[in-house]
């Protein structure tokens, strides 16, 4: 999904509405995503940007009294791969071997992997039986 629009109000409001709208139409248990990664060269309007879309995430989760994570990119990584600074090569072995994803599916590992890691987390009782 790209957020797009004049303003950070309007791409928020995109967001929002986009998991509305798929909650209605199936309804999920939980909700998760990964903590904004920031570098040295990240621009103010991005920060904004990530920092508003994990809000619009905890509002989401709220508003629906739904469970939630926030996973970082080194949690998830080390889940799928057993190492927390895994390269892209090693996570789509990992998605392919551990999780048994098709290769077309597994271009970027790292949209998937956070569920999982975020469901073990959740559910951890459902992931050991």
């Amino acid at each position: 999904m790209a957020l797009e629009g004049p303003d950070l109000a309007w791409k928020l409001g995109q967001l929002l509405r986009w998991l509305d709208d798929q909650y209605m139409v199936d309804p999920f248990d939980a909700i998760a995503w990964e903590r904004p990664l920031l570098t040295p060269t990240d621009t103010v309007d991005l920060l904004e940007l990530l920092y508003g879309c994990a809000g619009v995430c905890y509002a989401f989760a709220g508003k629906h009294k739904l469970p939630w994570r926030e996973v970082s990119v080194e949690d998830v990584k080390k889940g799928l791969t057993g190492k927390p600074r895994a390269k892209k090569e090693e996570m789509l072995y990992a998605a392919k071997r551990v999780l048994n994803w098709p290769w077309p599916i597994i271009t970027r590992p790292m949209l998937g992997a956070v569920g999982v890691i975020a469901y073990a987390r959740l559910w951890p009782k459902r992931v050991a039986a």
